[in-house]
């Protein structure tokens, strides 16, 4: 796995012995949590989410932070990214 840059990320040797990916980490060292990566959204009664949508058209939670349509932080590239941006 490499990054936008081209500098590898994770390498074929950290795979488990039975092939699968390890347990994800974050930044921080702690085990992934998918809220993490979340936007802070409402939900309507049916519990879809209720984007929010900028004077540049594009998707953002309630902090005003860009999402992609499932509700998960992005960059300008459009990668999901952590709280932190990262």
């Amino acid at each position: 796995m490499i990054d936008n840059n081209g500098r590898p990320k994770f390498h074929k040797s950290y795979m488990t012995p039975d092939g699968d990916l390890p347990k994800l980490f974050n930044y921080n060292g702690r085990r992934f949590d998918v809220n993490d990566v979340l936007g802070q959204l409402d939900k309507d009664n049916r519990g879809n989410i209720v984007p929010i949508t900028d004077k540049n058209g594009h998707l953002v939670d309630n902090l005003g932070r860009k999402i992609n349509s499932k509700g998960y932080l992005i960059d300008e590239f459009g990668n999901i990214v952590d709280r932190d941006g990262r």
